[in-house]
Formats: structure tokens, sequence, C-alpha cells
């Protein structure tokens, strides 16, 4: 799933890459959080850390609203958009 999406963020200003995201919010579906809302605590979930390959630490993992921008990406074709910055690719699969 990696492979099918680009990450135009600053890898200098980034907490959390890519896969972690992508790990976080399909571990938080596959237990049965559908909202987004739901991070703001399972992101300290130290169960949700590891299996995100993280140590659960003060930080946590990513916000609803990184999250967020994951969600509303756009595709790759479409230009740069401040709050996109996390796009797909459908052909890519």
């Amino acid at each position: 799933m990696k492979k099918a999406c680009s990450d135009l963020r600053n890898p200098k200003l980034i907490p959390h890459d890519l896969r972690t995201i992508l790990s976080q919010r399909i571990f938080g579906l596959c237990r049965g959080y559908e909202d987004i809302n739901d991070h703001d605590e399972l992101r300290f979930d130290p169960l949700l850390a590891t299996a995100c390959d993280k140590v659960p630490d003060d930080q946590g993992l990513a916000v609803k609203i990184t999250l967020n921008r994951l969600e509303l990406g756009d595709t790759i074709e479409i230009p740069r958009n401040r709050y996109k910055n996390i796009r797909y690719c459908g052909t890519c699969w």
C-alpha cells in the first residue's frame, strides 16, 4: 500500500513516516475505530504503538490531523496543496 502513496512532506519536519501512519490507521480500523477522532486517545495506546513498530513513548503516534491529511489526500496528478501532502496513485498497485 505504501508503494501506491506519495509523501510530499518535508522529511526533516515530520515525526511519523508514511508506513507508521498507514499502519496506525489500518490497525485502528481493524479494532473498530472508524472515526479519526478516536486517535486522540488511541495514539497513546502501547499495543497500537507496538503493532506499528514504534516504542511506546510520551509523544505517541500520529495526531488526528495527520491521519485526516492521509484520508483527504488527492491523487498524484492534482497540483500540490499545502494540506494534502500525502497522495495516492491508483495505477501503482
